[in-house]
């Protein structure tokens, strides 16, 4: 858009610092008026003092740190870069992933054992009496939730943890109650637990472990009485970082976990890269290229079950067993350990 004739001088700075958050600032109340400029609804003059105010507070931020988002020494990309190199880095169909065994056989054969299952579960869309969950929420839909719910009653864990909380809790305990006697412990880890708590029954609070504190402050004890068949399950802040919950788990916990515990992290998309539009509204994560480097050349961890993996390489075979999974998969990958 051609700057408006006749425009007062700007304020220095003002315009560099509007040109690196335009790509977000329609999403942004405070921004809305200068992304208006921009696009000429609005005259210069009108948003001189959101623009003002957005130079300081870039100056402030940017002096707090060592280098400025999209520099090569900084963890959030370069959205320049990533434009011009998009069709390399945000792949479709079949992608070489060396070291990596997707163990495509056993997941498609795990796939028949589930779609009875999944077929007698009936997730409800919406909130109904009897269910803690329903799949239309913000959270963890439909895809997600089908497959959680079906592994738990294929696989009929005694010990369920998960670090995290929310939705994904509330379907397990749903499980639990419908198909599982009740026979699953459950333990639910989460300094937040709003979400959680919003969702529990009275009862639940007996019947279920809340453990209201960080992943780093929780005794390794909890995690050690997994055995066989149990399930650890992570939904964590996807962003590794020093004392940070995710190299915690990777580094701490897993290596504990006893052989054939089933362990699952949330927002894992084949081939191992986050969608594009995330990254491009912002979302700095990198625990799955953490957790592809675990799985490279691996003899500890083994592919069970990767809806997302399986939504393109077995689209078919997928659709057929978990109908609810389809177009995408959802975001869930679940390994053994061995």
């Amino acid at each position: 858009m051609t700057e408006p004739t006749a425009a007062p001088v700007e304020p220095k700075g003002w315009r560099a610092a509007a040109e690196r958050v335009m790509p977000f600032a329609r999403r942004v109340p405070v921004l809305r008026r200068i992304a208006a400029w921009r696009d000429g609804a609005v005259e210069l003059q009108a948003v001189r003092p959101e623009s003002e105010r957005l130079a300081r507070l870039v100056a402030h931020y940017e002096s707090q740190l060592f280098v400025v988002p999209g520099h090569f020494y900084s963890p959030s990309p370069d959205l320049d870069d990533l434009n011009r190199r998009h069709g390399e880095i945000f792949r479709h169909g079949r992608v070489p992933l060396p070291g990596v065994d997707l163990n495509e056989e056993a997941q498609v054969a795990l796939l028949d054992e589930l779609a009875p299952l999944a077929a007698e579960i009936g997730l409800p869309e919406q909130s109904v009496n009897d269910w803690r969950y329903h799949s239309d929420n913000e959270g963890f839909g439909p895809a997600d939730g089908i497959t959680l719910a079906s592994v738990l009653r294929l696989w009929q864990p005694s010990r369920y943890v998960e670090i995290g909380s929310g939705w994904t809790s509330a379907l397990a305990l749903d499980i639990n109650d419908h198909f599982l006697d009740g026979a699953m412990k459950t333990t639910f880890i989460d300094p937040y637990p709003e979400r959680l708590l919003g969702l529990l029954r009275p009862e639940d609070h007996d019947r279920a472990e809340i453990r209201v504190e960080p992943v780093q402050a929780i005794d390794l004890a909890v995690f050690d009485v997994l055995g066989p068949g149990d399930v650890l399950f992570i939904d964590s802040t996807h962003v590794a970082r020093t004392g940070g919950d995710v190299v915690h788990d990777v580094f701490t916990i897993l290596p504990r976990l006893a052989s054939g515990v089933r362990v699952h992290f949330h927002d894992m998309f084949y081939p191992f890269e986050y969608p594009a539009a995330w990254v491009f509204e912002g979302r700095a994560w990198n625990e799955l290229y953490l957790i592809r480097a675990l799985l490279s050349d691996s003899t500890r961890y083994r592919i069970a079950l990767w809806p997302s993996m399986l939504s393109v390489l077995h689209t078919d075979r997928l659709a057929a067993a978990l109908p609810t999974a389809m177009p995408y998969g959802g975001g869930s990958l679940w390994l053994e350990v061995r």
